[in-house]
């Protein structure tokens, strides 16, 4: 085929069928003048693709890589393997663990990710700017006030709370565990609340709509602890009443916060004294008790208390949990505790206390006291084997864990009275104590019980006694298993007898601690 072209020139092809040209030898072909002579115009030159070949190249070689990827995948897919298909018929379940699951947009903290918070100076400034940009009088006055409201030191301390808490709920919940006992944590677990909770008084919880209020003493179901600061709960009993579990404020969330409260107080605590925790001294004798410094509750001032673990135990017919009863004085403790042993001998019994003082005639060792030596006594309390100690008259007097296991291993119901500073000792034994508190009814009321008893009280002895009844349950409450106003003593005694029977009959709450 000749071709003409536009520069006066024509090519002949060897080949005119395009279709059945070889891609790897490429044709070959000739190009002369047409106003030339043969000899002349005529020269072999290489052929260079035109594009109609190079496209028709591209596509088979498009056609060659899918073939092959075809031909891959075939070889990978589950049908094709008799193998892969029966494993695919039978899949392996595991269980996803969110503690490790990395969090989505999670960023790593830094001092540009955290929340923007206004500076207490920054503050000052922008009021004193503002002040003087004012005209007016009555905005001046205004500003003035503002300004004397943020010098004021509480205000300062509140301002401090308010932006701590801040940046701390605006770090992101880090994707890995936040403690070795992560696998723990995530579990539902059963706590007691040790503090009262209103979401309605919290500025700081997400939703409001969706706080759950409860009281110091609640059992809360905890469902979910994934966001450390508001954790997902049910108050024990209303999980089927309740269809949607509420917010709560988190151990360390929490902790935090009264850390902070208590700061606060602290700086108060000086322009308060002297004013409500005056008390005169007591002339009459009185034992002076004698308490292990390592166990001794009072050393625990610095703990803040949210929340206990808790589990359920039903104890064995064979062995009762002993029974402490709590209260201040004059609130009726000692006359339950008799009765209960003067109408139930064979049921209720104390436990033989320990003493250095010499034996009277009509005692015996063993059954009206423990008679020990100074020094074996000193070396008992020493190895914490007395719940409480004390010293009256020059002489020690005590009651041991090893008296009330006695009395349990006998299968009666131990009977205790002792003071709220011994109750986190017996706690820690192995005893699992159950306790009640005696408390107060009202003033009149009380008056009127104590004149039933032969007993003519002052109005300030009567309010001491309820102060004193305040000032246990506020500081020792979160020991008490149950609670009892003694209004009057028959119905005080027909209430202590019906707890006591329950714990025959139900299962209670106790620390998670003493089951493991």
């Amino acid at each position: 085929m000749t071709t003409s072209h536009m520069n006066g020139h024509m090519t002949e092809d060897s080949n005119t069928d395009v279709k059945n040209v070889e891609l790897s030898e490429p044709p070959r072909h000739r190009e002369m003048a047409v106003d030339c002579p043969g000899e002349l115009g005529c020269r072999t030159l290489p052929v260079r693709r035109s594009a109609q070949l190079e496209r028709i190249r591209q596509q088979q070689e498009d056609m060659r890589r899918r073939r092959e990827e075809e031909e891959r995948k075939h070889e990978l897919d589950v049908n094709a393997s008799m193998r892969l298909k029966k494993l695919s018929q039978n899949p392996k379940i595991g269980i996803d663990n969110p503690t490790f699951d990395p969090v989505e947009g999670y960023v790593p903290e830094g001092p540009s990710n955290l929340a923007k918070v206004l500076e207490l100076d920054d503050l000052l400034s922008s009021l004193k700017h503002i002040q003087h940009s004012l005209v007016d009088s009555q905005s001046q006055e205004d500003i003035s006030v503002v300004l004397q409201l943020v010098q004021n030191t509480d205000f300062q301390n509140a301002f401090r709370v308010h932006n701590s808490v801040a940046i701390n709920m605006s770090k992101a919940s880090p994707p890995f565990p936040l403690a070795a006992n992560a696998q723990d944590l995530s579990q539902e677990v059963h706590v007691k609340a040790h503090f009262d909770y209103d979401p309605s008084d919290d500025p700081y919880v997400p939703c409001r709509e969706l706080g759950l209020s409860f009281q110091k003493g609640d059992i809360l179901h905890i469902i979910s602890q994934e966001d450390p600061n508001w954790w997902q709960a049910y108050r024990d009993g209303d999980e089927d009443n309740q269809p949607l579990a509420g917010l709560v404020p988190g151990k360390s969330f929490q902790q935090q916060r009264e850390a902070m409260k208590q700061t606060i107080e602290e700086d108060k605590e000086p322009e308060k004294s002297g004013k409500l925790w005056c008390a005169k001294k007591n002339k009459k004798k009185r034992k002076k008790v004698l308490y292990n410094a390592n166990k001794n509750d009072d050393f625990d001032n610095e703990e803040i208390l949210t929340y206990e673990e808790m589990a359920l135990y039903h104890q064995p017919a064979n062995r009762k949990r002993p029974i402490a009863l709590i209260g201040p004085p004059n609130c009726g403790q000692n006359e339950l505790r008799q009765r209960l042993m003067s109408n139930e001998a064979d049921r209720f019994a104390a436990a033989v206390p320990h003493t250095t003082r010499n034996r009277r005639d009509n005692e015996v060792n063993g059954r009206d006291y423990h008679f020990v030596s100074r020094q074996v006594f000193e070396a008992d309390v020493a190895a914490g084997k007395f719940i409480e100690s004390g010293e009256f008259e020059k002489n020690l007097y005590g009651s041991s864990t090893d008296s009330v296991r006695q009395v349990i291993n006998s299968s009666k119901i131990c009977l205790l009275n002792l003071h709220t500073q011994s109750l986190k000792v017996l706690r820690s034994s192995d005893l699992k104590p159950y306790i009640i508190f005696i408390a107060p009814p009202s003033q009149e009321r009380l008056r009127a019980l104590l004149t039933k008893e032969g007993k003519n009280p002052k109005p300030e002895e009567l309010r001491d006694i309820i102060e004193k009844a305040r000032e246990m349950e506020q500081n020792y409450g979160h020991y008490f298993d149950a609670a009892i106003v003694n209004t009057d003593q028959d119905k005080a005694y027909q209430e202590l007898l019906r707890l006591i029977n329950k714990l025959d009959t139900e299962p209670q709450w106790v620390p998670s601690s003493w089951l493991r």
